[in-house]
């Protein structure tokens, strides 16, 4: 699954990188002078994350310098994290107690056709899998691993900017879903980040107009009046047509707010306090929030043990004995045949059914709830047969 822009918007998202960007150029000596908490204090913390998205990755790289450069000019300190090398261990290192994060990248909300739900991947990050790995290539975490991994700063704020399910809305091509729907996807993808600190979530479809970083740091408003800061047209801003606020059942006391474009859908929404200020916001910096966790970096221990029986008509059942992990949470099995994944479980035994007869060679790995991977086990060889044993 594939959380993107929608195809629509592809050619306006580079006009307004391009303009916002000549904006924050223009901007920046102003937007350094407003930001106090960067002098005689440690300055705010932004951490920007370019994920692999495929042919859309090279808009979300320029889309993630623009507001990069537009924190720098604000005076905040930061943290780039970009493809090729946005791996799941370089967010974990960077994260920690930012007062500001801004993702681009992959998503995996729910409701989605993807089922079932489970929050091991789904409304969180998808990432690297390794350091170089083609833009093709993606993996997600998801909001456990973030509720076990990252802390942010007091009223922390979290941008999640070209995302279809983080807003409510559904894929390139699928239908706008209903209104229910929208509003469990927004409630869904904010509940991990508030959960570690996010005191406002602001979910988009397309770049916005407006400055965010600059507004976040050189003005008084609320969370709810800068999501509601008008644009040109488009959706780039607020539009104001039949929008909607509801209470969250993922987060309680926290608010939400959707604003639906009349013929593109839901591409804009905030989540959190929305009444906090930005100058709230300014007050969380130079703190020591991150060290109240340690990131889980240990990975679980190696399945042993694995077997392959045959059973007849081109079955064989694999059983491996279980891992065990320190974290205490669910552990994931990877199962593989001839080098190829065929199965993600949390038993440890599964029945293969080759298309073909033959003989086949299996390996396992287990995946903990942060998604640290132990290494292979050995391998084993099972035969497939044609008829009855």
């Amino acid at each position: 699954m594939a959380d993107s822009l929608q195809r629509s918007g592809r050619d306006h998202r580079r006009v307004v990188a391009a303009a916002l960007l000549g904006a924050l150029l223009a901007l920046s000596g102003s937007l350094a002078v407003a930001a106090p908490a960067a002098r005689g204090a440690s300055p705010l913390k932004a951490v920007v994350i370019a994920g692999p998205t495929g042919g859309l990755t090279s808009q979300n790289l320029a889309d993630s310098e623009t507001m990069a450069r537009a924190a720098e000019a604000a005076g905040m300190e930061v943290k780039r994290v970009f493809h090729p090398k946005a791996t799941w261990e370089r967010v974990l290192n960077n994260i920690q107690g930012a007062n500001l994060v801004i993702y681009m990248g992959h998503g995996n909300g729910w409701p989605s056709p993807y089922g079932p739900y489970q929050e091991r991947t789904k409304n969180g990050f998808g990432l690297n899998p390794f350091e170089g790995a083609s833009a093709g290539k993606h993996e997600y975490y998801g909001g456990n691993p973030i509720r076990g991994n990252i802390r942010l700063a007091p009223n922390a704020v979290v941008l999640l900017v070209h995302l279809c399910y983080a807003p409510g809305n559904a894929e390139p091509g699928m239908s706008i879903p209903s209104y229910d729907t929208a509003r469990q996807r927004v409630d869904n993808y904010a509940a991990a980040f508030l959960d570690v600190g996010a005191r406002a979530v602001f979910s988009f479809s397309l770049m916005q107009k407006q400055n965010i970083v600059g507004a976040l740091n050189g003005s008084n408003k609320s969370m709810d009046e800068i999501f509601m800061t008008p644009a040109a047209g488009g959706s780039s801003g607020f539009i104001g047509w039949r929008n909607k606020r509801f209470a969250s059942e993922r987060t309680p006391g926290a608010t939400n707010h959707l604003d639906p474009h009349s013929s593109r859908g839901y591409q804009r929404a905030v989540s959190g306090d929305l009444s906090m200020t930005a100058a709230e916001w300014r007050s969380g910096g130079g703190t020591s929030e991150a060290k109240l966790t340690t990131a889980d970096t240990t990975p679980p221990s190696v399945p042993q043990g694995l077997a392959a029986e045959s059973l007849g008509y081109r079955r064989i059942a694999l059983r491996w004995q279980a891992s065990t992990d320190d974290s205490g949470g669910t552990i994931q099995y990877r199962l593989f045949r001839n080098g190829v994944r065929i199965k993600k479980t949390t038993s440890t035994e599964y029945i293969d059914r080759p298309d073909y007869a033959g003989w086949y060679t299996y390996k396992v790995r287990a995946v903990d709830a942060a998604g640290n991977k132990s290494a292979f086990s050995v391998k084993v060889q099972g035969r497939a047969i044609k008829g009855p044993l």
